[in-house]
Order: structure tokens, then C-alpha cells, then sequence
């Protein structure tokens, strides 16, 4: 499966959104009640789902066979500094046109080109 960043992104703002000290995600894949999330696939979300669990972007990540559910406890410090990072719509746009542009969009590189400019817009902020 590609690696859709839009998906990311969305599963990185509904953990946010969602998760407490207390409270962690549940997502059933019968009854998705997470609006932000329901655009996609089952099959995408788990796919983003683990990918960002991979990328240590989430913490506590559990997958139940039946029926394909997954918990997230919560976004990890990468996981929070990626999405402080890629919060703003501009920006974000920004990153997926120069991984585009490039012709790079894993993951990494998203997260690399998002850490990139980032910097630019604080150095451009102080007149750097």
C-alpha cells in the first residue's frame, strides 16, 4: 500500500485529540466514531496505524485479530514534535509538495522535510 501522509497526519490529530493520562484511542473497524478518520479504509488506517507505530510516532500500540481493532495509548515525543510540525494546513501543504517534488514521501522523509522547515520558518521568524 502507498504511504498516504494525509492519513498519518489524521491519525496523529485524533490521538491528540482523543487520548488522556486515562483514556486511550479504541479504534473498531465496524464502527469508526472518529469523524476525522472516517474517510479511509479499514485496511489504510491499520496499514497508517502501523506504520506510525513503526516510525515510533505512537506508544502502546495493541492490535486485536478479530476484526482488525487497534489501542494507542498515545503520540510518543517524536509523535508530538512531527505533529507540532505539520499541524498548520500551509505548512503541511508545503511538506507534501517538496517530498512530491522531490519524489520522496516515506515516511521518514516526510518527517525530515516537516523537521526542515520548521527551522526555516523560526530562522525566517528571527530574520536569521
Amino acid at each position: 500500500m502507498k504511504l498516504n501522509p494525509d492519513c498519518v497526519r489524521d491519525i496523529l490529530l485524533t490521538v491528540e485529540e482523543t487520548c488522556t493520562f486515562s483514556t486511550n484511542l479504541q479504534y473498531n473497524c465496524e464502527s469508526c466514531t472518529f469523524p476525522r478518520l472516517a474517510k479511509y479504509t479499514h485496511e489504510e488506517l491499520i496499514y497508517h496505524i502501523q506504520q506510525a507505530d513503526w516510525s515510533n510516532l505512537l506508544t502502546g500500540v495493541h492490535y486485536y485479530e478479530a476484526g482488525g481493532c487497534a489501542t494507542i495509548s498515545d503520540l510518543s515525543p517524536e509523535g508530538h514534535d512531527f505533529l507540532a510540525n505539520i499541524r498548520n494546513d500551509d505548512i503541511f501543504a508545503k511538506v507534501k509538495s517538496v517530498g512530491k517534488e522531490l519524489g520522496i514521501v516515506s515516511l521518514k522523509s516526510i518527517m525530515q522535510i516537516a523537521t526542515s522547515t520548521a527551522v526555516v520558518h523560526i530562522k525566517n521568524h528571527f530574520n536569521l
